[in-house]
C-alpha cells in the first residue's frame, strides 16, 4: 500500500542455507518471522538474509515507506511472485534479471499480453559408459509468471536423471517430466540422464 508492504515467502530447504528476503536499502524488512517465530536478519552487500535449517519454512515480514517505490529488490531465485497494490492484484508482476520488482504497470501493454510458451528441444546422445542423453530446452515465455509441466523428457525405465542446469526453478518428477516455474523472457535449460544397463 502507500504506507508499506507485507510479504510472505515459502521455502523448501535441503541443507542449512542463508536465504534472501524482499527489500533493500532504504526499505528494510522488519518484524521478520519464520514459521511464526521471530527471526534474526543479517545484512550482506545491502541485502537482508536469514538462515534456515532443512525443511519447509514460511517467512513473513513488513516493509515501511511513505510512498510506493518505483521498484523493490526481491530474491532472484524467487519462482512465482504475486503482488497486490492498494488491494488490486497486479496481473503481470515484472521482475528483471537484477532482481527488481517493478510496481508501475502500463495498463495498455498489460491488456495485450497473453500467456504463451514456445519450446525448442535439442538432444545429444553420448555413447559412453554409461551412455548419457542431454536434453536442451530453449523456452520463450510471455504473459504471467506460472508453473508448467514439460515432457516426459526421458523414459524412467531406462534413464536416471543426473544433472539439471536451469536459469528457472525446475524439478524433475518421478515420471520423467519437468516442472518449471516460468517467467517472461527467453531462457535455456539442460537435463542430463544416464542410461541404465547396456544400450541396444
Amino acid at each position: 500500500t502507500d504506507n508499506g508492504a507485507q510479504f510472505t515467502q515459502e521455502w523448501r530447504i535441503t541443507c542449512v542455507k542463508q536465504v534472501r528476503l524482499p527489500g533493500n536499502d532504504p526499505h528494510w524488512p522488519v518484524d521478520v518471522r519464520i514459521n511464526g517465530k521471530p527471526a534474526v536478519t543479517t545484512k550482506l552487500n545491502g541485502k537482508a538474509l536469514v538462515e534456515l535449517p532443512p525443511g519447509n519454512h514460511r517467512i513473513t515480514g513488513r516493509l515501511n515507506w511513505k510512498s510506493i517505490p518505483e521498484n523493490l529488490g526481491v530474491p532472484t531465485r524467487t519462482a512465482l511472485v504475486q503482488v497486490k497494490v492498494n488491494g488490486e492484484a497486479l496481473p503481470f508482476p515484472r521482475v528483471d534479471d537484477n532482481g527488481r520488482l517493478w510496481f508501475q504497470v502500463d495498463r495498455e501493454t498489460e491488456e495485450t499480453i497473453e500467456n504463451r510458451l514456445t519450446v525448442q528441444t535439442f538432444r545429444l546422445i553420448n555413447d559412453g559408459i554409461p551412455a548419457t542423453m542431454t536434453t536442451m530446452l530453449r523456452l520463450e515465455v510471455a504473459g504471467a509468471a506460472r508453473e508448467a509441466v514439460l515432457g516426459p523428457l526421458f523414459s524412467t525405465e531406462r534413464f536416471t536423471p543426473v544433472d539439471v542446469q536451469s536459469a528457472l526453478p525446475a524439478r524433475i518428477e518421478s515420471d520423467g517430466r519437468l516442472t518449471v516455474q516460468l517467467r517472461p523472457g527467453q531462457r535455456s535449460m539442460t537435463v542430463t540422464a544416464g542410461h541404465d544397463g547396456p544400450v541396444s
